[in-house]
This record gives C-alpha cells, structure tokens and sequence, in this order.
C-alpha cells in the first residue's frame, strides 16, 4: 500500500541517516558533536560484538565485511539492507544500528532480524550467524545466535509469510507494530476497520476486561492513522489555505525563553526587578541538555556522562513520580 506513496523524514531520521552513513566510511561525512560520541560508542560497542564472534578477529580478520549492501531475495521478492556483516567460513555477525531512543524488540525475538538472517543466508550461506541490535540511548547491545537449524526455521517462518504476502487477497494485520512507520495509514481499509471498532462503543464503562484488553489492542493504531490524516491536512493547508473545507491553519503565539540566563539576571538584578534568589527559583535546567552540554565540552561519551553527573550532580537532581501508563505485556 506504500507504493507510490512519498517518502517522509524526520529530524531522528536525518540524525541516524549521517550516523550510518560515518559508521561506513569515517570520512564520508562530519559529524556534531553529540552525533559523533553517539557514532563512536556504536564504533566501540560493535568491536566488543566482533570480539565475542571472532575473538581473535585482530589478528586473524574475517574474509568478508559488507557495509550497508542493499541484498534481494529469490526474484527480488524482498530486500534488506544490513548495517554490517562479518564472515568468516561458516559463521557470520549481523549487526544493525539504531539511533533511537525508544527500544525496538530484543534480537533474539526481532522480525526484522528474522528476515535479514533469511537474506544473508540466502546470498552468502552460513552454518551460524550472531545477530546484535545496538542501541546506546537504549542499554547494552542485544544479541543472539541462530545455529543451523534456527536459521532454517527463520527461512520457512519468512517465506511462509512471503506466499502469504503474494497472495491474490493478502490479509491486511494493521496494528501498533504493523503500522507505525507505515506511509499508507491514513488510506488503509484494515484501520479503517478498527476505526469503526473504536467509533462503535457508546459506554465504555461497559466493556468487560476481554473486550476492553481487545480494544486497547486497538488504539495505537488507530491513533496512528489520525495522527496521519491531520498530518495530511496540515500539509494541504500549508500549500493552499482552501484545501480542506471547512478548515484552517491557525497561527500561535510565538514561544519565548531566556537565551543567556546569566545577563538576564544580572540585567534585572540591576534593574530591581528581582534579585538573584528569585531569578534562580525561576530557572530549570533541562537534564537532556545538560547531558549534551558535558558530551560535548568534555568530550565523553553518553554512558560515561550519565555515570558522572549521578555521582556528581545526583544530590540536585530532583525526580517526580509520573502517572503510570499502560503497555502491552509481551507475548510468551
């Protein structure tokens, strides 16, 4: 349903597009400052991955090492584009990078993983492979091993789901994982379904758990799929103020901050406006920002600089309790 559909980006998307691109070539692009510790802890944490593949893989290297090679399968009935493999004889490492912040599912249970094994496997043909997701703003690197008879039981799950897919009436499965970074949400019919769905319930007081744990199945997707459609609309708006009747783009009010605190402060305290007591009470200080700030001026890598300011800066940081949220327990 994406064919023909244009791409989109993001910000996080650019970010992790330059980081790939310096993981494949150092010198293809420059990085910043928080990019390139970002980069480098990814650098560092995929040799302690080669170490425990290859442990002797410094003295004695793989024969193969493929960066960001787009790979297709029989026919071209898919592709994947793994970050980085390493084989030597009969036992190879894929290892894929991700510069996001929210964690994606652990290599061992990883459908994407899954499928590049297939991939791999199908070009180069190996007995064993490691598969590791890194993931630095996440925790530790995840791997996991597939021996011969995993790798075959990858191959059938994928090209089972592959005849599926190639049917004449492929069933669509539109949910939170399916459609998350799906360009085809808001002309999806299988959404539009589970819209219905949602639409439908007039006391939702009245759900018994089993229906309400089905529904909450539910939400993420559809949330998505509205998400979409304003995003949609705000876009023909921007290009033409009479796209969608009815509608408008409205303007608000600009945001306003102090951009030098320490002038600012002097300024008002020289002013009478209040003195610097009252001004700090009125400042915050962002703890992401501060944590770019100290990689950045003392050249360090994130894990090392959230290590220090808890033993420095631990007696200042102040940690409110937040709502609890709801999140769907993992399937055994």
């Amino acid at each position: 349903m994406e064919a023909g559909l244009e791409d989109t980006s993001s910000a996080a998307a650019e970010e992790g597009n330059r980081i790939h691109l310096w993981l494949e070539d150092n010198t293809a692009i420059e990085l910043n400052s928080e990019e390139m510790a970002l980069a480098r802890e990814m650098d560092e944490q995929r040799d302690m991955v080669m170490d425990i593949t290859f442990p002797d893989w410094r003295e004695n290297p793989p024969s193969l090492v493929v960066k960001e090679e787009r790979i297709w399968y029989r026919g071209k009935r898919y592709s994947g584009k793994a970050d980085f493999i390493a084989i030597r004889g009969t036992t190879a490492l894929i290892v894929d990078y991700k510069c996001g912040r929210v964690p994606v599912t652990p290599a061992k249970d990883n459908g994407q993983m899954r499928w590049n094994v297939a991939l791999m496997d199908h070009k180069y043909a190996f007995d064993e492979v490691t598969v590791a997701l890194i993931q630095p703003r996440c925790g530790p690197v995840s791997m996991h091993t597939y021996n011969d008879k995993a790798i075959a039981a990858a191959r059938r799950k994928v090209t089972s789901t592959l005849r599926k897919m190639e049917g004449k009436k492929p069933k669509m499965r539109a949910g939170d994982k399916q459609c998350k970074y799906c360009k085809a949400k808001r002309l999806c019919p299988a959404l539009e379904e589970k819209q219905a769905v949602i639409t439908s319930i007039t006391n939702v007081n009245a759900l018994t758990p089993a229906q309400l744990s089905d529904v909450m199945g539910v939400l993420p997707a559809v949330e998505a799929r509205c998400k979409a459609i304003k995003d949609h609309a705000k876009e023909l708006l921007k290009e033409n103020p009479d796209a969608v009747p009815g509608y408008e783009l409205t303007t608000p009010n600009p945001s306003r901050s102090i951009i030098d605190p320490l002038s600012a402060m002097s300024l008002a305290e020289h002013d009478g406006l209040l003195d610097k007591d009252y001004f700090i009470s009125c400042c915050s200080v962002s703890i992401t920002k501060l944590q770019k700030a100290i990689a950045e001026y003392a050249n360090m890598k994130p894990s090392e600089v959230r290590r220090r300011m808890n033993t420095v800066l631990g007696h200042t940081i102040l940690e409110k309790k937040r709502e609890p949220s709801i999140r769907k327990v993992a399937d055994e």
